[in-house]
Order: C-alpha cells, then sequence, then structure tokens
C-alpha cells in the first residue's frame, strides 16, 4: 500500500504551514504543527498518550516532531482510505489526493473528482478538482482555490511545485498583503499605504499585532497570524453591530419611546390622548355623553325660547 511521500509531505507542509505553539483557527480549534487538531483522532491518540492531555492552548511542538507526526497520521488515519479508494494510482496521484483528504476529511472521496480518478481518468479528475470545496461559509477563499489548484497540478501532471527555499508562512500575492494591511488598518494596527508590497511598516505592524495576540512576534503571517486576524475582524464586525444598535436604541436591551406631551387643550376641556384602560374609555364615553348632554339641552332652551318666555311672561 502506497505511503505519503517526503515530496507528499513537503507539498502538505508549504499549504498548511507549520506552527509550533497551540493557537485557535478561524473556526476556534485549537491547532498546533501542520494543521493537526483534536478532530483527527489519530494526532488526538498521539498527543494524549505523549502529554497526558488532549491538545490545549499553550501546548508546543517542534517543527520537526511535526513532520514526524505529519507522517503518523497519514499512516493511521488519512492514507488507508485514499489507497482503498484509488488501489492502482500513481504515488503523486496518492499524494494529491492525501492532500484534499487531509484538508477536507474523507467525505471528499465521495466528490466528482475522487470518482473520475478511481475509473482512471485523472484528467477529468484534476478538472473537476479545481472547482471542488473552494468555498468557505459560502464565500469563495482565494488559498483554497490556490490549494485546489496546486493539487490538480499535482495530480494530472506530477508537479509537486516545491519551492527551493520552502517559505509556507509568507503571502505569496501581492492581493493577499494588500488583503492582511487593510485587516490591520481597520483593526488599528496599520497606518502606512496599502500597497500589496510587505515593508517594514506591514512587517512592524503584523508583529505588534501578534504581540497583542500572544502569538510569535516574528513578523510572519503564518496561520495562527492569519486566525487571529480573522477572528479579531469578526470581533471587530460585531462589535460595531451592537454599537450601533445601541446608539439607536439608547441600550442593548428593550427600546423605550420617549414621553409625548399632549397639547394644551383647546378652551380649557378635557383632553384624553393616551387610551390603555377600559376605565380610561368609559371616562372618555361619560365625557362626551354629558357634552352631548349639555349640548342638547342648550339647544332645545335655545328653540323654545319663545314658549318658555311667554310662560314666565302670563305667571
Amino acid at each position: 500500500m502506497l505511503e505519503l511521500s517526503e515530496k507528499g509531505a513537503a507539498f502538505v507542509t508549504e499549504r498548511e504551514g507549520c506552527v509550533t505553539r497551540a493557537y485557535k483557527d478561524s473556526g476556534g480549534v485549537v491547532t498546533i504543527g501542520i494543521g493537526f487538531t483534536n478532530l483527527s483522532s489519530a494526532f488526538k491518540s498521539y498527543w494524549t498518550k505523549l502529554h497526558g492531555h488532549a491538545l490545549q492552548m499553550g501546548d508546543t511542538m517542534t517543527a520537526e516532531e511535526a513532520k514526524k507526526v505529519l507522517t503518523l497520521v497519514f499512516a493511521k488515519e488519512y492514507g488507508p482510505p485514499v489507497a482503498k479508494k484509488f488501489p492502482t494510482c500513481q504515488q503523486h496521484q496518492f499524494d494529491a489526493a492525501g492532500s484534499v483528504v487531509f484538508n477536507c476529511g474523507t467525505g471528499a472521496l465521495r466528490d466528482a473528482w475522487a470518482t473520475a480518478l478511481a475509473a482512471s481518468d485523472p484528467i477529468l479528475a484534476a478538472s473537476q478538482l479545481r472547482s471542488t470545496r473552494i468555498t468557505a461559509a459560502g464565500k469563495r477563499l482565494t488559498g483554497l482555490i490556490r490549494r485546489r489548484a496546486a493539487e490538480a497540478t499535482l495530480l494530472e501532471k506530477g508537479d509537486y511545485q516545491l519551492k527551493a527555499t520552502p517559505a509556507p508562512h509568507t503571502a505569496e500575492s501581492q492581493g493577499e498583503i494588500a488583503s492582511y494591511q487593510r485587516k490591520l488598518t481597520t483593526l488599528g494596527y496599520y497606518k502606512g499605504k496599502i500597497d500589496g508590497v510587505p515593508g517594514p511598516y506591514t512587517t512592524s505592524a503584523v508583529k505588534v499585532f501578534q504581540r497583542d495576540h500572544g502569538l510569535a512576534e516574528d513578523g510572519v503571517i503564518d496561520p495562527a497570524t492569519r486566525a487571529a486576524m480573522n477572528r479579531a475582524m469578526t470581533d471587530a464586525a460585531a462589535k460595531k453591530v451592537a454599537t450601533g444598535a445601541t446608539a439607536a436604541g439608547g441600550s442593548a436591551g428593550a427600546v423605550t419611546a420617549p414621553p409625548v406631551t399632549p397639547p394644551p387643550a383647546p378652551n380649557g376641556t378635557e383632553v384624553v390622548h393616551h387610551i390603555t384602560t377600559g376605565d380610561q374609555i368609559l371616562h372618555v364615553l361619560v365625557f362626551a355623553g354629558t357634552a352631548l348632554a349639555i349640548v342638547a339641552i342648550g339647544w332645545l332652551i335655545w328653540k323654545n325660547r319663545g314658549v318658555i318666555l311667554r310662560k314666565r311672561t302670563t305667571t
């Protein structure tokens, strides 16, 4: 049975990055090394046996240990289902499929690309893989698009595209760097020009952000820093919404309408503006009935004034 090759391990490491201190990813999952979490049964078993507890914040591991653990978890957890799905695949195809499964889980083996590869059609498999699992929360992510493209190229052509000098933590495009600059600007850490150039101002801003969030202060945007930055942006957006709601309503709880002062009653008569109970309704009806009775009596007196005067005169 095929196992993850040395070049395959380097391929996965370049795309996952390697962080030696436990951090929380964008989803809040505690992560360390080359994307290891307690969600992996093989890794959790290894870590618990070694440290007496599952992975937790504050834990550390060396880069060399991370390489060994990657080989271990592939051999126990990710490699076997890939080998079973593609029993006749070549080494580079195994490594490419293994990278997908390591990143997305074994459910990826039910995708169309996997069906095509199982049918010995790597060209179709690569074509379909490029547009598979490239979104998160409904958004297309540049990092996932780039990773699927690299895996598809490896699957189809056997090209590992390994860097002569590995730099898994460095942003690879000007657009990515500009995106980090915008986020750091929003969070109040960067005041320079958003130009996509990783200059000293950007590096300094990253270091200060890392210091404030308990990360290694190396100025490198590694997976831990990216995750912390994404969480900070989410928190900032939530705070902005909450602040807006408070400003609009006066408090974060129930909104109370300001008291309304009724206008002065004409000619000193009583005016009821707010009717909220049966007693008030009755009060209005009685008041209205009395007023109508007075008006009616006055009208009758006025209409029969002649008769009344004659009676008074004769008597």
